[in-house]
């Protein structure tokens, strides 16, 4: 006889993946890059006692009590800082008009790897507060050791389930015994990652004349909420009852 099952598995995620944008604009490329270097050294001075918090296992939904005393992290809660160097340069924008001075730009992009949700949400709150600054995105991801965990979990439930179906149709046909002769692996999904694109507005604009305008920044505190990552697996198989 043939049998199939499906099993879903919902994972929450153990890594956030921060991208933010930095953004200066004036009428001296000098000071322009200055002022750029300078937001560079506050995100990152920001971050780094943040960075030196031990890993709160609180925040690390997939490590049970058991595991966390049998292997204690020493991860940080931010992993990893990556600065975009490339577009880290300064350019004309645009000559303002009647003659005015042109008005120069800056831009970076800065990624951080969080461990520790609660660090992000600390971070989030500082970096909302800071000019020339627009959080871009957030993507919530598994470790490789949790993705392996899950995945091999979700094929384990999967081929549990194929064996009570086959015996739940055998029972009643009288047959108490019941082996898989093969089985097949008829789909799999393995979620990735959660991408969330946040584009927080710009704390500042210019306007033709080059003055500064104030606009409000608004991030959704909900998107920082942890998200779960999705593990499935559809399986068949040939099955003997006697």
């Amino acid at each position: 006889m043939r049998v199939s099952s499906e099993y879903t598995l919902g994972v929450p995620a153990d890594r956030a993946i921060l991208s933010l944008e930095l953004h200066v604009e004036g009428t001296s490329r000098n000071q322009v890059a200055f002022d750029l270097e300078t937001l560079q050294n506050e995100v990152i001075g920001l971050m780094h006692p943040i960075s030196q918090r031990p890993f709160s296992t609180s925040t690390s939904p997939n490590s049970s009590q058991a595991e966390t005393q049998e292997l204690p992290s020493r991860e940080p809660a931010i992993i990893h800082v990556g600065i975009d160097t490339l577009q880290a340069t300064s350019y004309e924008k645009r000559q303002t008009i009647l003659g005015g001075k042109p008005l120069y730009e800056a831009s970076m992009n800065i990624t951080a790897e969080f461990s520790d949700f609660d660090a992000l949400g600390l971070v989030v709150n500082e970096l909302t507060g800071m000019s020339n600054l627009r959080i871009q995105s957030l993507e919530w991801k598994l470790k490789e050791m949790s993705r392996s965990k899950a995945a091999t979990s979700c094929q384990r439930n999967a081929s549990e389930m194929l064996m009570s179906k086959a015996k739940a149709l055998a029972a009643p046909l009288g047959f108490d015994n019941v082996r898989a002769t093969s089985v097949y692996e008829q789909a799999q999904k393995q979620e990735a990652a959660a991408f969330i694109k946040l584009i927080s507005d710009e704390s500042t604009m210019h306007d033709e004349m080059g003055s500064v305008q104030e606009r409000p920044k608004t991030v959704n505190q909900q998107d920082f909420a942890p998200k779960s990552l999705t593990f499935a697996i559809e399986l068949s198989g040939e099955f003997e009852a006697w």
